[in-house]
């Protein structure tokens, strides 16, 4: 029996697991390696989609799935397939033309699990170096044509905004949240702010996860660093926010680690060995 057997570590990537593009502390990747070895089950729950995950797969095994696109998708990397997923379905039509008819967003991507579309304000100076990076439509309405439906044939699985402050950003979610009850609004970065399905959310992602692996898992152990990593904080029995981590989600955590630059998971491993902590 190796010294982690059943416990399921889930990290978060950006500003957790990852600092900069996709750097990680070799500290960490040697830590995970180890956890890995003595039979911890390690995997991500990122709002990133799967195409993501494969970039880490020359450093550790990916063979337990992935919590993807803010719990939207299971995603096994080691088989490239998915295993699991809810979308949005009604789409959010409402809350989006309130966004931009109200001037509250200047920004707006649909998410599908294998690319992005955007609609964005012509008149914003970060226009074109967005456009460069993802398909893009002129008209919000095109999202919702259904007179040519292979154009953007996946379902969407999260929508996202973008807002010029995180004031802004947490005034909208605030006032999208009383109008249009029916979606999830949570905030994935300071501007930017995510409406999923009911049933999406990392939380949501990570119970899937654990009723898939059953009696593999006897201690879940989940990481983070912002508001959308909340959900998936509660539904662990350990919940440990990073040291650069949002107010928000300090308070939501059981623990406090180090920030992302200096090895969070290395700490976390390390007290996992301690036991210092047991269910």
């Amino acid at each position: 029996m190796g010294k982690f057997d059943g416990i399921l570590l889930c990290t978060d990537c950006d500003g957790t697991l990852t600092h900069g593009d996709l750097e990680v502390c070799p500290e960490d990747v040697e830590a995970i390696r180890y956890f890995q070895k003595e039979g911890g089950l390690f995997t991500f729950a990122t709002g990133r989609f799967p195409k993501h995950v494969r970039n880490f797969s020359h450093l550790f095994d990916l063979s337990v799935p992935a919590v993807m696109a803010n719990g939207t998708t299971l995603y096994d990397a080691s088989k490239d397939r998915v295993v699991g997923e809810v979308v949005l379905d009604p789409k959010p039509r409402q809350p989006l033309f309130y966004a931009k008819e109200q001037g509250l967003s200047h920004m707006i991507f649909i998410e599908h699990r294998t690319y992005s579309v955007i609609w964005t304000d012509l008149n914003d100076p970060n226009t074109q170096k967005e456009l460069q990076k993802t398909l893009h439509v002129e008209r919000l309405e095109e999202f919702f044509d259904d007179r040519e439906p292979d154009r953007f044939p996946e379902p969407w699985h999260k929508t996202d905004l973008v807002f010029d402050t995180p004031e802004q950003n947490l005034e909208v979610q605030k006032t999208l949240k009383e109008r249009f009850p029916g979606w999830r609004y949570e905030r994935s970065w300071p501007t930017g702010l995510e409406i999923l399905p009911p049933e999406g959310g990392k939380g949501n992602g990570v119970k899937r996860l654990k009723k898939m692996l059953g009696s593999k898992v006897r201690l879940t152990v989940c990481v983070g660093d912002f508001e959308n990593d909340v959900s998936m904080l509660k539904e662990a029995d350990i919940g440990y926010a990073v040291g650069n981590a949002d107010p928000v989600t300090k308070k939501a955590a059981d623990k406090i680690t180090v920030d992302c630059l200096h090895g969070p998971m290395s700490h976390i491993i390390r007290d996992l060995e301690e036991a210092k902590y047991r269910v």
